[in-house]
């Protein structure tokens, strides 16, 4: 068999990986969700090297998982395939988010509750929410667009009081962001825009 050349060799390396060339390189995770949701579990510890750290990621979110960085060093974390690079923990989940509102609609004086439900998150932990839309921190009481909350038994309710500054606004909108990490950039759910009038 004749050896590769340099140009075939440095033309395998430039060339983006298929979704079944992915599957193939990372085929272990698949066993390792399977026998973890076969347990009732919701996550599942991996490690995976720097070099393919984002390709892993990326992949692994196109089938619905998040994936992200552990903080826990007292797991055991499986390897997903030979390290190339340093190794980096990371816990892949299929836990789920929702959150609703009691109503589409707020007047100002009143309060918009949010009901938070989850499926496969431990009780206390913590998750963090902020609101978007044309609403801003002044319009609440007290004036903040942005908190926390605890999940005990898989939910938990959030409360918004509306400012009622006695001036005529046209209608303004509320959008509540949940995240699972303090700097909200793990975006799990978003609930329906309520209106305030």
């Amino acid at each position: 068999m004749p050896i590769k050349t340099a140009q075939q060799v440095q033309a395998s390396i430039i060339a983006v990986p298929s979704d079944t060339d992915l599957t193939n390189k990372y085929y272990l995770i698949e066993s390792l969700i399977t026998t973890a949701a076969a347990d009732g579990l919701y996550t599942y510890p991996v490690t995976i090297g720097t070099r393919d750290q984002a390709e892993f990621v990326t992949w692994v979110k196109s089938y619905g998982y998040r994936a992200t960085v552990a903080t826990d060093q007292d797991t055991e974390y499986d390897l997903v395939r030979k390290l190339v690079g340093d190794p980096v923990n990371l816990i892949i989940s299929w836990q789920t988010f929702a959150v609703t509102s009691a109503s589409a609609v707020a007047l100002e004086g009143s309060a918009i509750s949010y009901t938070i439900t989850t499926r496969g998150v431990e009780n206390g932990t913590t998750l963090y929410w902020s609101t978007g839309g044309t609403a801003g921190s002044s319009d609440f009481d007290p004036q903040a667009n942005q908190g926390s909350c605890q999940i005990q038994d898989g939910s938990a309710v959030v409360s918004i009081t509306v400012r009622n500054d006695g001036v005529t606004d046209p209608n303004e909108t509320v959008i509540f962001n949940l995240y699972a990490n303090s700097n909200r950039s793990d975006l799990v759910a978003t609930a329906a825009t309520v209106t305030i009038t």
